[in-house]
C-alpha cells in the first residue's frame, strides 16, 4: 500500500506475506494507525514525510529470508520530519525494531519491541526524544549510530541485550535520564568523539563480568554519570574511568520480581524497601507521589 496524499488516516488494514514493504507514505500530515502488518520482506511500515502519527499498530515476522539488509525493520522513518511513533508492538524483525534515519524532530514513545536482530530503535536524526518504550531480547536497546544531537532517551525499559544497551557514536548533548537496564553487554557504550552526555537517575545491571555498567570512549569531560545505581555482581561497574561521577551507587535494586522491574517498596507490601526509591537527583521535581525522584524507568508517569 502506497501513499502519497495528504492528510488522510490508514486505518485496521491487515497486510501480510509482501514482497516489499506493507505500507509506504510519501504523504504530509497522515495517520497510521491500528494497522496489523506481518511476513513483509523489506520494512513493516516505511515513512518518508512530514507531520506524520504512526500509532498502535502491530508489526511482527519482518524481513526475507536471505542475508541482512538495511530495509527489514518494523519501522523505517527516513528522512522524515516531525514524526511521532507510539503506543506500537513489534516483534521479530530481522533488523531494527524502529530505524528513525536522518529524521528530524521526532518523538518515539511507549512502543514494545521485543526480538529483533538489530536494534530496538536508532535514533540517528537530531532533536529525537525517546521515552517509555519497553525493548527485550535485542542485541542493542537503543542506539544512536552517527554524528547527530539532541537527543533525550527519558524512563526506557531495556532488557536482555545481547552486546549494549544504549549506545552512543558521537553524539552530542544527550540525556539519558531514568532508564532501567538489564543487559549481558556494556550497559551504556559513549563513543569517540561523543559530547556533553549527561546519564542520570538510571539503574544499570550488567551480568557479564567481561563489560561495564558504563564503557565511556570520549573525553572524561564529556560524560557525567550521577544519581545511578550501577550494578555489577560479578564483575566491575565500569569498562573505564574515563567518566565524570558523582552521588552513584552499587547495590542490588532490588526489583519486585524476575520479570518485574519496579521497585520494592514496603508501603506496597513488599518486606524491603528498594534503595533506588527516592534516592535521585534532589534538585529535580518531585515525581508523581510528590517525593524525590526514584532511580529508574519507573518513577514519575511510569510508576
Amino acid at each position: 500500500m502506497i501513499y502519497y496524499a495528504n492528510h488522510i488516516t490508514i486505518q485496521y488494514n491487515t497486510i501480510s506475506d509482501c514482497f516489499n514493504d506493507g505500507i509506504i507514505n510519501y504523504g504530509s500530515n497522515n495517520k497510521i494507525e491500528n494497522n496489523t502488518i506481518s511476513g513483509c520482506k523489506c520494512n513493516g511500515i516505511y515513512n518518508n514525510g512530514i507531520n506524520v502519527t504512526i500509532k498502535s499498530n502491530t508489526i511482527s515476522d519482518i524481513g526475507g529470508s536471505g542475508s541482512y539488509h538495511a530495509s527489514e525493520n518494523g519501522i523505517h522513518n527516513n528522512a522524515s520530519i516531525n514524526t511521532t511513533i507510539q503506543l506500537n508492538k513489534i516483534s521479530n524483525c530481522k533488523r531494527d525494531g524502529i530505524n528513525n534515519l536522518n529524521s528530524y524532530n521526532s518523538t518515539i514513545e511507549s512502543n514494545t519491541i521485543y526480538d529483533c536482530k538489530g536494534l530496538g530503535i536508532d535514533i540517528s536524526g537530531d532533536n529525537v526524544n525517546v521515552r517509555y518504550n519497553d525493548i527485550k531480547n535485542i542485541e542493542v536497546g537503543i542506539g544512536c549510530q552517527a554524528d547527530y544531537s539532541n537527543v533525550d532517551i527519558y524512563y526506557n525499559l531495556i532488557i536482555d541485550a545481547s552486546l549494549t544497551g544504549i549506545k552512543m557514536e558521537k553524539s552530542t548533548n544527550a540525556e539519558i535520564i531514568n532508564n532501567t537496564i538489564i543487559t549481558k553487554g556494556d550497559g551504556i557504550f559513549i563513543g569517540v568523539d561523543s559530547q556533553n552526555i549527561n546519564i542520570k537517575n538510571s539503574i544499570i545491571w550488567i551480568s557479564d563480568p567481561n563489560y561495564g555498567c558504563v564503557h565511556n570512549q570520549a573525553d572524561v569531560a564529556q560524560v557525567e554519570v550521577s544519581y545511578t545505581d550501577l550494578y555489577a555482581p560479578n564483575g566491575d561497574a565500569y569498562a573505564n574511568t574515563y567518566t565524570k561521577l558523582y552521588s552513584n551507587m552499587r547495590l542490588n535494586p532490588l526489583f519486585k520480581g524476575p520479570d518485574d522491574y519496579h521497585l520494592q517498596s514496603i508501603l506496597n507490601g513488599d518486606s524491603h524497601d528498594s534503595p533506588c526509591i527516592d534516592t535521585g537527583d534532589p534538585n529535580d521535581p518531585p515525581d508523581s507521589a510528590n517525593s524525590r525522584i526514584d532511580r529508574g524507568c519507573y518513577t514519575g508517569y511510569r510508576r
